[in-house]
């Protein structure tokens, strides 16, 4: 069986002051790259090839585990890119593997499976592909696609809540996964009666209340954005709304003690060709800098969201937000244009291919503090270095976090190295590990003998 990315997690983790890295090699990707249509090295690759599943062994360790490092990680990501003569199209489209390691004082065990979606069972059966992907078309042209047909593979993120391992993926429902062995026990739907609303892979949990926070959208004359507030026991507590006639793609969000917060960044989506079986949802996504960014701020106490003008930029993921005074703010990783993402010669494409594409424009760190009563809303850039998968010291979620972690160098959300970035003085410390490794999103492990955001 080849080393992929999947593999790496059990073979070169490497335990930093508070992050993990999984290896693989990721060089910068320039535009001269991609006209001549060079050939990925052969380790870049390696970042789209399939999993075999089921794993089961004790991990080998290079070096020492401090002894403070207890604990299971799970993450989540697409494992399986083929189904017969049929390939997926683009490095974030394939059927969900979860990933189980855990570290006690015996050492570190690493286990892997499959999210067992409804689609995934479908392929097995078949042998081959039988239903469309965010990138990939149902095969058989147009008419077996009309409507869209996209299904959940159960493969973007995974979570443990109040007692449960929940596999999501940008569509579809939550799957239960087993929290020793993997396997998928089923569907679990903790929103009732909003059916038809794409629930976000991205949630929160309410520090204050144990709520579990999720936000959803649905595409129709108007785009609406649902929020809803799931108790610890599994009950819906609240629900809002709220509609623009803005259509755009949204990964994730922001909430604070008194507002959830939306950058709708002009990553446009174009429902006609999608509907009609054409393109898939990916293909009929733009971007439109020159419409600039609309942060929407939709109140938790139930009262008129607020929207408010910013200059375009990207968003995958939120890092966090806080209250202060009269105002919100809120950091993020943004980019001028997600050419990594969308477009025929993005990386993400490209790679698929054994190619090399476009991924020039870096991950930037911004912030923008609103201000509640003026209703206005200021940007400023404090970084300008490549960024991307933002973490906090999860105890300062919804409060004001000193230190921000970030996977960091490479290209686009292909990183080499780990940073902490000081937000009270501007400072930062970086460790890359070179221009022959990837680094995978950081994990925040508190040492609880330790100071806070430390």
């Amino acid at each position: 069986m080849p080393l992929t990315r999947r593999s790496f997690i059990a073979k070169t983790a490497a335990v930093g002051a508070g992050g993990l890295a999984i290896a693989s090699v990721v060089p910068g990707v320039k535009a001269g790259a991609r006209k001549e249509a060079l050939s990925a090295p052969e380790w870049m690759t390696l970042l789209g090839k399939s999993e075999a599943g089921a794993r089961d062994y004790a991990a080998r360790v290079e070096g020492e585990i401090p002894r403070s490092l207890r604990g299971v990680l799970y993450r989540n990501g697409p494992g399986m890119f083929e189904r017969g003569a049929e390939r997926r199209r683009h490095l974030l489209d394939g059927d969900g593997l979860i990933q189980r390691l855990s570290i006690g004082a015996q050492g570190a065990r690493y286990q892997n499976a499959f999210v067992q979606t409804q689609k995934f069972k479908d392929d097995e059966h078949a042998g081959r592909s039988t239903h469309g992907t965010w990138t990939t078309r149902r095969p058989g042209g147009f008419l077996k696609n009309l409507g869209g047909n996209v299904v959940s593979q159960g493969g973007v993120t995974v979570y443990p809540v109040n007692g449960r391992l929940l596999a999501r993926d940008e569509t579809g429902p939550n799957y239960d996964i087993d929290l020793e062995n993997l396997s998928t026990r089923g569907h679990f739907t903790p929103v009732e009666g909003l059916e038809g609303v794409n629930f976000k892979a991205h949630s929160r949990i309410d520090p204050h209340t144990g709520d579990w926070l999720m936000v959803g959208q649905k595409y129709g004359r108007n785009m609406q954005i649902h929020a809803a507030a799931i108790g610890p026991d599994f009950k819906t507590r609240k629900q809002y709304s709220f509609e623009t006639d803005r259509q755009v793609y949204l990964h994730d969000f922001f909430v604070t003690e008194s507002a959830f917060v939306f950058v709708l960044h002009p990553c446009e989506f174009s429902p006609f060709a999608f509907l009609a079986g054409t393109q898939s949802f990916v293909d009929s996504l733009s971007w439109n800098p020159a419409a600039g960014n609309l942060v929407a701020v939709l109140p938790r106490d139930g009262s008129p969201v607020t929207f408010l003008e910013a200059p375009s930029a990207f968003m995958w993921h939120g890092l966090n937000a806080f209250e202060q005074k009269n105002a919100l703010v809120l950091d993020f990783v943004g980019f001028d244009e997600p050419d990594h993402f969308i477009g025929e010669d993005a990386l993400f494409f490209r790679l698929m291919d054994g190619k090399l594409g476009r991924a020039e424009q870096p991950g930037t760190l911004h912030r923008y503090t609103i201000d509640t009563h003026a209703r206005t809303l200021r940007e400023d850039i404090l970084d300008s270095g490549n960024h991307e998968f933002p973490i906090i010291d999860p105890r300062t979620a919804m409060r004001q976090h000193r230190h921000g972690f970030y996977a960091v160098g490479g290209s686009g959300p292909l990183n080499s190295g780990v940073k902490r970035f000081d937000y009270k003085t501007g400072q930062s410390h970086t460790f890359d590990f070179g221009p022959s490794v990837h680094v995978g999103e950081p994990v925040f492990a508190p040492n609880f003998d330790g100071a806070l955001d430390e």
